[in-house]
Parts: C-alpha cells; structure tokens; sequence
C-alpha cells in the first residue's frame, strides 16, 4: 500500500509545491508512528524528568492533551510504578506527581533511545544541509503560523 500511495502522488501530483506538502505528510507520518512507540507514556516520563514535581494541571498544560487522557495514562503509569501522586507540600489539597526509581531510569533511556533515533534519521544530511533544512522549516512555520491565524478570522479554512 505505502508503493501505491507513493505512485500516485507522483502520477497525480504535478506541482511541486504540492509535491512537497506530501512529502512532508510522509515525514509527519513517519514520525508519529515509528518515533517511540506510545508517544503519550513518553512525553509524560520526559516532562517529569525535566521537573521535579508538578501538578496534574500543569502536565496537562506542558503536554497539551485533554484531562481525561492524562488521568488514564496517569494512572496506567502509577499502576506501573513510573509514577507516583504525592500531596503537595505547598497546597495540601493537590496532589504532585514525580517519577519514581523505575521511572527515572526508564525516562532517562527513553531519551538516549530517541536521541540515537533522531541522529539515525538526520545521518543523511551533513552539518551544513542541517543547518538549511532548519533555517528552511523556521521560515515555513512561521509562515504557516501567520496563515493559520489568518484563517482562524476568516472563510478561508482548508478542508479537514
């Protein structure tokens, strides 16, 4: 299937600016699916490795995911023992969640594993390629941003 795809962009697709656009679907798609496995258990190791502690509802702001998703990777991960609540000191009220022992070492290879990951898939550029790619994608995604807004206020929203 992903040969079928590929060949009919490149029968269908004449433009090169729409050519790109799929090729950027691809890289997209690419990493969502095959950098790390259960993206959500690993974002919360690696903002909990970053901070000490931090409220549920500071988590969720970092992470920016619905509550409701949060609390059910929350407590598979307490469950686990990658995690645990603790009351907070400042606000007895609330509850601090912070990476156990088991947690801490599985965050910490969680980011050396997807540090090799990213080093792999960017080994086929050189030093200065890196450099234009990233000054290309900034220049894109401001661009992006400031149509997305324009869009935001007017008719001119992109089919979903």
């Amino acid at each position: 299937m992903h040969k079928e795809r590929v060949n009919f962009v490149n029968r269908k697709i004449t433009s090169l600016n729409h050519k790109i656009v799929m090729q950027l679907r691809e890289c997209g798609h690419f990493l969502h699916y095959r950098m790390g496995g259960n993206a959500g258990k690993t974002r919360i190791l690696i903002a909990l490795s970053e901070h000490e502690e931090l409220l549920q509802r500071e988590l969720q702001s970092i992470l920016d995911v619905q509550s409701g998703s949060l609390s059910e990777m929350i407590i598979k991960m307490e469950t686990d023992g990658f995690i645990e609540k603790i009351k907070s000191e400042k606000d007895g009220r609330n509850f601090v969640l912070r990476l156990t022992e088991k947690g801490n070492a599985l965050a910490e290879n969680t980011k050396n594993e997807y540090e090799k990951r990213i080093n792999k898939l960017m080994s086929c550029f050189s030093e200065n390629q890196l450099g234009e790619l990233n000054n290309m994608l900034d220049t894109m995604i401001v661009h992006w941003r400031d149509i997305e807004k324009a869009w935001e206020y007017s008719s001119e929203k992109v089919l979903k």
